[in-house]
């Protein structure tokens, strides 16, 4: 008994400890006497559950939280698995990727750049570049750039682009696009030594046919991609 004298109205032995006045047995009324009802540690004034033992700190303090995450059951989504998600309505799932999407919302939860695939295009991601959708003019006479511009498979899907050029040391831009001029891939590459090289890996393409193109405004070369 961690209150074995008081004085309180009506007075000790006439009160006796019971479940619905001592929720945790320790001998302390919890009405007037108990500063911790669930002896969970935290006291009455800062728990919002005082009754019910629990250890959260997110949502509601000293709830129950099965999972561990910290959020309360009361303001867990899915209080058996421990999640961080904030978004789409589902908090405190599991989100792989914290992107704030729980990964049964999300259409790519290992990918943190994206959770929708509105068109169904299973989130299409060529290189490391973002997949910016915009519409291209690629014309077939632009000026040849000086030097051989190649593209060569080298298997898996993998490409290497080389330009050997030795009278321009300005950056030549590198464009991938679709064969409805949507830009896939765009990258700023530096001549070295009198040399253009840039690794491409489209492993991630849909069979078909893409253009490479190697240049700047006024001059440029195109190349065709062919991803089996």
């Amino acid at each position: 008994d961690l209150c074995p004298w008081t004085e309180y109205n009506p007075p000790r032995p006439t009160w006796v400890s019971d479940q619905a006045t001592d929720v945790d047995g320790d001998g302390c009324r919890d009405s007037d006497e108990d500063l911790d009802d669930d002896a969970d540690l935290l006291d009455d004034v800062l728990d919002d559950c005082q009754t019910v033992a629990g250890n959260s700190t997110l949502g509601q303090q000293g709830c129950v939280d099965q999972d561990g995450d910290g959020w309360s059951d009361l303001s867990d989504d899915c209080p058996t698995q421990a999640g961080n998600s904030t978004l789409g309505g589902k908090n405190a799932c599991l989100d792989t990727d914290a992107d704030g999407w729980a990964d049964v919302d999300d259409a790519f939860p290992s990918e943190i750049s994206q959770w929708d695939d509105a068109d169904g295009d299973g989130g299409t991601l060529l290189d490391w570049s973002i997949q910016i959708c915009t519409e291209a003019s690629l014309s077939v006479s632009d000026n040849k750039l000086d030097g051989e511009f190649k593209i060569f498979n080298k298997g898996d899907n993998q490409y290497e682009v080389s330009l050997a050029n030795t009278s321009s040391f300005n950056d030549l831009d590198l464009n991938v696009y679709n064969m409805v001029g949507q830009t896939l891939l765009w990258k700023t590459i530096k001549n070295t030594s009198g040399f253009y090289s840039y690794q491409i890996d489209m492993s991630r393409a849909s069979s078909g046919v893409y253009l490479g193109r190697l240049g700047n405004n006024s001059n440029a070369t195109i190349k065709r991609i062919v991803v089996e």
